[in-house]
């Protein structure tokens, strides 16, 4: 696998200076999307890559790139490394939300956030119905960041495992889907990623082990979801009856092509279950103090 070098840094960051680009969250955006054109769709997963393998090496190579480019200033102000990268479907393209770490109580611009074109922005912002779509991804991208670290906090080693297994998944699909061009593999991921976070919770609230839940669950979403439900998470009900978007497990290895709207409905779907899961067990919910510009 390709990595970026000290050199490949210095060099785009010549030819950045050479164009007249100083803001350094425009070099890092710039920077990550030349790597992975140039790089990532020449490790693409087959059935003979790791996935786990290959979402951490890309996660390392973003971060070598982010750490270049963060500025003192920034860093003054409590932006580290982001502990989350979301993403958010607009206008026929996937745009990363970068969710900062945050010390203290600091205010967040969540338009700021979401890296895309300024024009892009003033459009979504202008439009009701749109900053309402995006309001809520940013809520469940911020929680997630934080309550899947405190999350751990609550579980035993087998439901701990899980719990880190499913928010790879989903960050895999993250990965796929911010390429130069968006893969269909990612509703894999998506699915798996929604099974897992189920059975993860499962584990703290039954104590199920992995014998029980392959005899008693195997694959099934819906009885999963039902199970999860009836300890109370009623945030999982509108999630449900969305689950027939996800192929059987059957059909992983056939990748057929899938539109970007289905792509997309795959993430928020396994996201919006993963983060009710999560603020259910962390308390941690952030949807109500997010104040309209």
């Amino acid at each position: 696998m390709e990595i970026i070098t000290s050199q490949w840094l210095e060099d785009i960051n010549t030819e950045f200076k050479r164009l007249g680009i100083v803001d350094s969250e425009e070099k890092t955006v710039r920077a990550i999307e030349k790597w992975s054109q140039d790089n990532v769709s020449n490790q693409l997963p087959s059935e003979d890559v790791d996935l786990k393998k290959l979402h951490h090496h890309l996660e390392m190579q973003e971060a070598k790139i982010r750490s270049y480019f963060l500025t003192q200033m920034e860093k003054d102000r409590g932006w580290v490394e982001p502990p989350f990268i979301g993403i958010y479907y607009f206008r026929g393209e996937f745009w990363p939300i970068v969710v900062p770490l945050a010390f203290g109580r600091v205010g967040i611009d969540i338009i700021e956030c979401l890296k895309m074109p300024s024009d892009l922005k003033r459009i979504l912002v202008s439009d009701e119905t749109s900053i309402n779509e995006y309001i809520p991804v940013w809520a469940d991208s911020i929680d997630y960041a934080y309550a899947i670290q405190e999350v751990e906090r609550q579980c035993n080693d087998f439901s701990k495992t899980l719990f880190r297994s499913a928010d790879k998944h989903l960050r895999a699909v993250i990965s796929l889907l911010k390429q130069e061009k968006a893969s269909s593999a990612s509703i894999a991921d998506a699915r798996m990623s929604l099974e897992i976070f189920l059975k993860a919770y499962l584990s703290v609230k039954e104590g199920l082990a992995d014998a029980d839940m392959r005899k008693q669950i195997g694959h099934n979403l819906n009885v999963a979801i039902d199970r999860c439900i009836n300890h109370g998470l009623q945030d999982l009900n509108p999630i449900k009856a969305k689950l027939h978007n996800f192929p059987d497990v059957g059909a992983r290895y056939e990748a057929p092509e899938m539109t970007l709207g289905e792509l997309w409905t795959a993430y928020r779907v396994a996201h919006m279950g993963g983060i009710a899961i999560l603020r259910h067990l962390t308390g941690r919910d952030s949807r109500n103090t997010i104040q309209r510009r």
